[in-house]
């Protein structure tokens, strides 16, 4: 198959790459429903949590008072009306702390539902702007959404002007679209009781059901309180704060403070996005999404369809929403020609990045100096067309967290605070995301993120309406497909672009053309620009991504990193080596080479991560209706996944088990496998000396990979897959022993 051509080797500078990160709620205890094994994956995808001084919350979190309060007038009024004590200058309703209260905590802590009243009511007085926020104390009853939710917070302050529609909307049962602020209370604060740690992951799960459920969300708000001790807490899509705890009841000035503030706040102030509006159609939720043109006139879509949502799991992270929507408001027309469908992409990218439109400008442009425009619009049939985009801008301004935070950098002296996670299951349950690979392996605990990414917030329109490859359930449709996103990675090679995120979700198909989308990570080769992290799904990633570092060094020639020069090696391969390489006498595993070798990404990995996709098809799903997994293709599979980070060579380079696998994908598998020996042997033998010289032996590569997509192609057809039986698939997570990394 004739296609554009590696340029020669180059040896630009080594930047470090971006590291990759695992993410417990892309993973299927995630997604089991389980509300416990939710909580525990929210948190462990957190890590750790800034604490930050009290005075810096008020400051950078919470909205501005309204400029005609004065805290000291409130003050004054309330003791007049008797809602503070003069006798013990703390609140009337608090006479003593709760802990020493014989009341049931319900009771207790329902006391501020008055003082709240109370000082919102002095704020109106003294402003004549009316309260936006209810308190309501319901322990008993779960908020309702789209997305079941059972997990009950002890209160919250409820929007006055509800944005839930349709069912939601009625008052009978608050809805969580309408819930502006989250609290959890206890009576003690015993640590060694574990009171403290129980509300903060109760408040964790309710602030981040708020994200992950609700499009129209870019941060939210809630409240913990053990005794006297009260927190205030903060999310967006960068970071998750919480301030260190003052004393509630004595704290008086702070306790007004709060309530005028958010009582008296606007809808964005308190974390709406006002560019996209929840309606009702038919009776079921769509959404309205606005994008600005460079112009600064507006284009309204409406939505049809969810098509993924997973990546707004995540507290932090990027968020991407995916919808089907028709272009409903156009500027420049009275009415849209027709409701011909589209793609919406909604997402924090970092602020450091560019626009996914952007980067697909510069591929283009590169194309263009390469080969002509002629040809460079003939590859990028290989790619999404971009229809619009545009950075999202909330009250005249863009929308990105560190705006959220008033641009306020966090404290440089703030403390950081960690949550165990539970690992005991529960009872009660909550509905997953959309638009995610199946999976059933264990989850993968993440590092440690090292400094906090600020984003911001980004809208795309694109041409196209596709089916993403874990969709497709014909066989030859997915090699098919495949193949197209080989020519893709090809043409992107060819100039020097490696695309470092392919998955099952980001190659799609429409009618008969196979594309690659999510172009975010996309990066020049030799660029000095990177991340420090970067989030996603491991299973598709390349060993040696996962591990950062080369792992096919051949363990006798490991010789100090001064010795490593490219000119003093040789393109030519021995014929010892190739069968070396072949026969798995070369590996390095996963010890890799010395560490002062600074890791890039290269287009082999890109290739490889195709490899992971169509071994995932194989061993994940079976050919007929109905079937359960065999045990030989559950531990196959789990050879191939083990559900670890850092997994080594071992999976790749062992032999695929064909006996393991259903009748019906045997045949094609002997393509893949071949596939699998040629990828290992040029990982091996280009790593003969560092930096890996894989040049000579990309396009072979390449070439084999291409004529294997089409072998397996003819050898797949009328081969249905189906998802194994979800009884077998329930029983294996509970009946498989946990596995251990082989590296």
């Amino acid at each position: 198959m004739e296609g554009p051509r590696t340029p020669p080797s180059t040896q630009p500078s080594i930047t470090p790459d971006t590291v990759p990160r695992g993410r417990n709620t892309s993973q299927p205890s995630y997604r089991t429903g389980d509300l416990n094994l939710g909580k525990t994956a929210v948190i462990r995808d957190l890590d750790r949590i800034a604490v930050v001084p009290l005075d810096y919350f008020n400051t950078a979190v919470l909205p501005p008072l309204h400029p005609q309060i004065e805290l000291a007038d409130i003050e004054s009024s309330l003791y007049d009306t008797g809602v503070l004590s003069l006798d013990t200058d703390r609140w009337a309703a608090f006479p003593v702390d709760p802990e020493a209260d014989s009341s049931h905590e319900d009771v207790v802590f329902g006391r501020l539902s008055g003082i709240f009243d109370a000082i919102v009511q002095a704020a109106a007085n003294a402003t004549g702007t009316a309260a936006k926020l209810n308190f309501k104390q319901k322990p008993a009853t779960a908020p309702t959404s789209e997305r079941t939710n059972t997990s009950r917070p002890d209160a919250y302050l409820l929007l006055v002007n509800q944005k839930s529609v349709g069912g939601h909307a009625k008052r009978s049962v608050d809805c969580w679209d309408d819930i502006a602020v989250s609290l959890e209370f206890k009576k003690r604060n015993g640590e060694s009781e574990g009171e403290r740690a129980d509300n903060e992951k109760k408040l964790i799960w309710s602030l981040h059901h708020v994200m992950r459920s609700d499009p129209c969300r870019r941060s939210t708000l809630g409240v913990t309180i053990e005794n006297t001790q009260m927190r205030l807490w903060f999310t967006c899509r960068s970071v998750l704060v919480v301030s260190e705890p003052f004393n509630f009841i004595t704290s008086t000035k702070q306790m007004i403070r709060l309530f005028c503030s958010l009582a008296l706040a606007e809808d964005h102030e308190l974390g709406w996005d006002p560019t996209i509006q929840r309606v009702l159609v038919d009776g079921r939720i769509q959404y309205d999404i606005s994008l600005q043109s460079p112009a600064e006139s507006i284009s309204v879509y409406r939505t049809t369809r969810i098509i993924s949502d997973f990546g707004a799991e995540a507290l932090r992270g990027r968020g991407t929403r995916v919808f089907e929507a028709y272009l409903k408001v156009h500027p420049e027309r009275n009415t849209p020609e027709n409701n011909t469908r589209v793609v919406i992409k909604d997402s924090w990218r970092e602020c450091d990045r560019k626009r996914e439109d952007e980067i697909r400008t510069e591929i283009f442009s590169d194309l263009e100096k390469a080969k002509g425009t002629e040809a460079a619009e003939a590859d990028m049939k290989y790619f999404l067309t971009v229809l619009q985009a545009s950075d999202v801008t909330v009250d005249g301004k863009k929308d990105r967290t560190d705006q959220l935070l008033h641009y306020l950098p966090l404290p440089v002296d703030c403390g950081w605070h960690t949550i165990s996670p539970s690992l005991s299951l529960s009872r009660t349950r909550h509905t997953s995301s959309v638009g995610c690979p199946p999976s059933y392996n264990s989850p993968r605990h993440a590092p440690k993120p090292l400094k906090i990414s600020h984003r911001t917030h980004s809208r795309i329109v694109f041409k196209e309406v596709c089916t993403p490859l874990f969709e497709l359930r014909n066989l030859d449709d997915v090699f098919e497909t495949l193949g197209d996103g080989l020519q893709g990675l090809r043409i992107l090679h060819s100039i020097n672009w490696v695309h470092r995120d392919i998955s099952p979700g980001n190659i799609l198909r429409i009618d008969d053309q196979g594309k690659i989308s999510d172009l975010e990570y996309v990066k020049k080769m030799g660029s000095e620009y990177s991340h420090e992290v970067r989030t996603g799904t491991l299973d598709f990633m390349a060993c040696e991504v996962e591990a950062q570092q080369y792992l096919f060094k051949p363990l006798a020639a490991r010789e100090p990193f001064k010795n490593y020069e490219v000119e003093s090696s040789s393109e030519e391969d021995s014929d010892e080596d190739v069968e070396d390489a072949a026969s798995g006498k070369a590996y390095g595993g996963a010890l890799g080479p010395p560490p002062e070798i600074l890791f890039t990404f290269n287009p082999l990995h890109d290739l490889e991560s195709l490899w992971w996709i169509q071994a995932w098809v194989l061993h994940f799903y079976v050919d007929r209706d109905g079937r359960e997994r065999s045990a030989e293709q559950i531990v196959a599979y789990e050879r191939l996944f083990p559900g670890i980070l850092l997994r080594g060579t071992d999976p790749l380079r062992l032999p695929l088990n064909y006996r393991a696998l259903p009748k019906g994908f045997r045949k094609p598998a002997y393509a893949v496998e071949q596939m699998r020996r040629e990828l290992v042997t040029t990982f091996v033998v280009s790593e003969l000396s560092l930096p890996p010289k894989y040049h000579s032996r990309l396009d072979d590569l390449t070439a084999v990979f291409a004529e294997g997509f089409k072998n397996a192609t003819t050898a797949s057809k009328n081969t249905k897959l189906f998802e194994p039986t979800k009884r077998k698939l329930e029983e294996d997570e509970e009946e498989r022993p946990k596995k251990r990394s082989k590296t």
